[in-house]
């Protein structure tokens, strides 16, 4: 695609995300403030996150096809995407078309001057510096869904990839799985390292395709090792490998 117009397409994207978060932020700022029993709940606050994950991708101008959506859940679940881009956040965050969900994010990014305040209050700071830290933001997720019918959100593999390779799983999902008794709802994402890898200005018209595939039950009896390798194995499938 000729630069000119490649830096058009984008620079009309970034507009559009602009305006969108400009118009969430001030009411999602105040709805972050409240008392934890008003936040998670919070309609208006999902209306206004899912207005910022449309304004992204229909403001990308990428295509974007979903295979799968007969399996999207109709009660609340633990979704898990490979991670190649930032683009995979109103992606994943789309699919939920404005239901309460909880991301479980890297606590770099709750250091973002006004973001991170939001996020704090409305999400899951993660903290792999030590096991004590981790499993502390695990019961936190945990206690924060278990009477709320909020989705649980994250990235098993901790970081963005873009050699097409699926990595290694933190086994975080699979604790969420066995305290809550949810599903986990895989959701495998081509092409988006293609479109906006990390660091970079352009945003690419690469073709995205997202594909959700069937739910994952821990079992009884089945080890938190055993469940990572059966979702990890699905991931892998969807590359041919």
């Amino acid at each position: 695609m000729n630069t000119f117009l490649l830096f058009l397409r984008t620079i009309f994207t970034y507009i559009i995300v602009s305006i969108a978060i400009a118009i969430a932020f001030v009411p999602c700022f105040f709805i972050a403030c409240l008392p934890q029993k008003w936040r998670y709940d919070n309609r208006v606050y999902y209306w206004f996150t899912n207005l910022v994950y449309k304004a992204a991708v229909y403001g990308s101008l990428v295509p974007v096809t979903v295979e799968g959506k007969e399996n999207l859940p109709k009660d609340p679940a633990i979704f898990v995407a490979n991670h190649q881009s930032a683009f995979d956040i109103p992606l994943l965050g789309f699919l939920v078309n404005g239901a309460p969900h909880v991301w479980l994010f890297l606590v770099r990014y709750a250091k973002i001057p006004l973001f991170g305040f939001v996020a704090r209050r409305m999400n899951v700071v993660v903290d792999h510096s030590g096991l004590r830290k981790l499993v502390g933001s695990l019961e936190k997720a945990v206690d924060i869904v278990k009477e709320r019918k909020s989705h649980l959100m994250l990235f098993p593999e901790g970081g963005r990839y873009i050699d097409g390779e699926i990595h290694s799983f933190f086994y975080g999902f699979a604790i969420l799985a066995k305290g809550t008794g949810r599903p986990v709802f895989p959701v495998m994402m081509y092409n988006v390292g293609e479109v906006y890898p990390p660091y970079a200005f352009f945003i690419r018209p690469f073709p995205i395709r997202l594909v959700i595939g069937k739910p994952f039950i821990f079992q009884i009896g089945e080890t938190e090792e055993e469940f990572v390798k059966r979702v990890h194995a699905w991931f892998l499938e969807q590359t041919g490998k």
